[in-house]
């Protein structure tokens, strides 16, 4: 039970993470295709 809980902590954690991550790539991209455009 506690081993099963951790784990499913541990996954939700990663998810977040890769959200965060994703967020800040698009992000990251919008900025960078701005850029070009400006320039």
């Amino acid at each position: 039970m506690i081993r099963k809980n951790g784990g499913k902590n541990k996954g939700e954690r990663w998810i977040k993470q890769m959200l965060k991550l994703k967020t800040k790539l698009v992000i990251y991209r919008n900025v960078l295709g701005n850029k070009n455009i400006y320039d």
